[in-house]
């Protein structure tokens, strides 16, 4: 597996919580400038493999195609595709990636989500996003 998810300040971690393992997305270091908090936000709000292989990647090829494509955006994360970048926009602020990067970071999470163990099928989502706010501030 590539290691390009690092490059934008994420570890790909299997946590244990009550005796099962869960995925999770976690920044480095929360000061580092960027941070891509929003991108690792996005990650988490996708969840599962089916969102990001079976949505999130077919939408971007159609779009990059040229072809009528559906909003990948999750929740409170807005995604604006451009054929060189994507804009992710959560939170007030706005983080520009370019996009055969985006392309790849899925692509990693989506390898990573199916990499054993699977014991907890599904990403800590809550606990994972609620300690990057906590982080965030403060």
């Amino acid at each position: 597996m590539s290691q390009i998810h690092q490059r934008y300040n994420f570890l790909f971690a299997n946590e244990i919580f009550r005796s099962h393992v869960y995925k999770t997305c976690e920044l480095i270091n929360i000061n580092a400038n960027p941070s891509y908090v929003n991108l690792s936000t996005y990650l988490l709000y996708l969840q599962f493999i089916e969102n990001i292989n079976e949505f999130a990647l077919p939408e971007i090829e159609k779009f990059l195609n040229g072809l009528p494509y559906d909003n990948i955006s999750q929740e409170t994360v807005e995604i604006v595709l451009g054929q060189m970048n994507v804009e992710i926009r959560w939170n007030s602020t706005t983080e520009t990636v370019p996009m055969n990067d985006f392309k790849d970071v899925l692509k990693e999470y989506a390898d990573f989500l199916q990499a054993p163990p699977l014991d907890g099928l599904a990403v800590c989502f809550w606990r994972a996003l609620f300690g990057q706010i906590l982080n965030s501030q403060g």
